[in-house]
């Protein structure tokens, strides 16, 4: 009645379909109440480079809401790569040869990257353990954000105690975490 309602959201980027989400809600709903549409096209965070490759996916998407021109004022920024791999383990291993190609080699300045310069997204949870597993293999040094290692999970901890005992009964730490 008082039209003081306010709403948020993007409509491209309605992920959960399979629980009736669908980017014409948000138009229904604002046409329903009489809403005005503010659009908030600055990005704050990515780089040019980053937001121009975002909206040429979105551009590709079947149903478009309505036309967006996102904006940033930072810098243009590196290059965006497309990879596809076969699998998972495929993906986790070549992205640890990249972080070590990259680790290792100098700019036309001669500086090489950090590793805290690089950041890994991962699509799920569940594949946390394949990159920990790449990383572990290849020293790649990682801090797991917003989650919790696949080693440092109490039930993992435990089950590698009862093997360390099992080839080292004289592995007392093991024996100890066991019992």
């Amino acid at each position: 009645k008082e039209k003081n309602i306010a709403l948020l959201g993007d409509t491209d980027q309605a992920i959960y379909g399979f629980r009736g989400s669908s980017p014409d809600n948000l138009k229904r709903l604002a046409e329903y109440f009489g809403a005005a549409i503010l659009h908030l096209d600055t990005n704050y965070r990515s780089t040019q480079t980053i937001v121009n490759a975002g909206k040429s996916l979105i551009d590709h998407n079947s149903y478009l809401f309505e036309e967006k021109h996102p904006t940033t004022k930072n810098e243009k920024g590196s290059d965006v790569y497309h990879v596809i791999y076969k699998d998972q383990n495929q993906e986790a291993t070549r992205t640890a040869h990249m972080i070590d190609a990259f680790t290792n080699m100098e700019d036309k300045d001669g500086n090489k990257m950090q590793y805290s310069d690089i950041a890994v997204l991962v699509r799920a949870s569940y594949l946390t353990r394949i990159f920990e597993d790449a990383f572990i293999k290849y020293n790649i040094p990682y801090t797991i954000v917003s989650g919790h290692s696949f080693y440092d999970r109490l039930e993992i901890k435990d089950i590698v105690s009862y093997l360390k005992y099992i080839y080292n009964p004289r592995d007392f730490v093991s024996l100890s975490r066991i019992i």
